[in-house]
C-alpha cells in the first residue's frame, strides 16, 4: 500500500498527465525547472550565495573545561562577528577562569595570579574553508575576558558554518603542565546559522 501511495504524487498514476499537457505547462512557465544561480536572477529571486548576510554576534553556547589534575576551570563561548560588509571575525569569551587552592576553595583569576590563553582553528562553509584564525597570547587578570582573533575573510553569503576550535590555558595560579587546560579539538558544525538579510 506504501508503494501505491507514493506513486499518487504529482506525475502518479491519480493525475494521468499527457505528454502534450507537460509541453503545455513547461510552456507557461507552471512546471520549470527549480532555480539556479545562472537563472535566478533572470527570475528576479536571489540564491542563498547571493543573498548579504545580516551583521551581527552569532554564539553557540557555553562550554566548560577542567584543567589536568582538576585544580583550573574555564568556560569558553565561541563567537562570529559579521559586520556591514559580510566579513567574518571569530571571538572567544571566557568566563569562569578560576583556580581550587590547597584548602579547596575555587579563586578568581587575578593579576597576582592570572590565566594565560590562546584559541585557533577555522570557519567553513560546507567544503570550503573561509578563515583560519589565531587569537595569540591572552593574559587574563579577571575571572572572564574576551579575545577577539585579527584575521577576516568575507563570508560566503548567509547560510550554515561550521567552526573548528582550538583552546589551550595555564592558570590561573597553577601553570605547570600538570594543571593545564588543554581540551580535545571541537568541531561546532552546524553551529553557526547567520541569516540572510
Amino acid at each position: 500500500m506504501k508503494a501505491r501511495k507514493r506513486r499518487n504524487g504529482i506525475l502518479g498514476s491519480k493525475s494521468r498527465v499527457t505528454a502534450a499537457a507537460v509541453s503545455a505547462m513547461i510552456a507557461v512557465g507552471t512546471l520549470a525547472s527549480p532555480a539556479t544561480a545562472t537563472n535566478a536572477s533572470a527570475m528576479g529571486d536571489r540564491t542563498v550565495q547571493d543573498q548579504s548576510p545580516v551583521p551581527g554576534e552569532y554564539c553557540r553556547p557555553w562550554e566548560s573545561f577542567y584543567g589536568r589534575g582538576g585544580k583550573t576551570y574555564v568556560s569558553t563561548r565561541v563567537c562570529l562577528l559579521v559586520d556591514a560588509q559580510g566579513n567574518v571575525k571569530v571571538k572567544i569569551y571566557t568566563q569562569d577562569s578560576i583556580w581550587q587552592n590547597w584548602l579547596g576553595v575555587w579563586n578568581a583569576a587575578t593579576v597576582g595570579a592570572p590565566a594565560y590563553w590562546r584559541s585557533d582553528g577555522s570557519v567553513s562553509k560546507g567544503t570550503s574553508q573561509i578563515l583560519v584564525y589565531n587569537t595569540g597570547d591572552i593574559t587574563q587578570t579577571r575571572s572572564w575576558g574576551s579575545a577577539v582573533a585579527p584575521q577576516s575573510a568575507p563570508l560566503e553569503g548567509c547560510g550554515v558554518y561550521d567552526v573548528m576550535f582550538n583552546f589551550f590555558q595555564r592558570g590561573p595560579e597553577h601553570v605547570g603542565d600538570e594543571h593545564v587546560i588543554d581540551p580535545d579539538t571541537r568541531y561546532y558544525n552546524k553551529d553557526f546559522v547567520i541569516p540572510c538579510d
